[in-house]
């Protein structure tokens, strides 16, 4: 079975902030989104609690990234 939902979860694990998950908006995991060209080191990944490992996305300014731009047209 292949997941194609998104969980609903729009903060960041680490700090709470927002995390610019475009697939956790739109409610589908093949929305593209910043993320997918990032790269998560093991230290940064161990700092997010267990219960939200695998189900909350990192956002761009605790992966040590510049923030993802905001969307012109968000999703409805």
């Amino acid at each position: 079975m292949t997941l194609t939902v998104a969980l609903q979860n729009h903060t960041c694990p680490i700090c709470g902030g927002p995390n610019a998950c475009a697939p956790a908006v739109s409610g589908d995991l093949s929305t593209p989104c910043w993320c997918r060209q990032a790269t998560f080191n093991a230290d940064l990944l161990a700092q997010v609690p267990q219960e939200l490992r695998r189900v909350s996305c990192i956002c761009a300014k605790c992966a040590g990234l510049s923030p993802a731009p905001a969307q012109e047209n968000p999703p409805s």
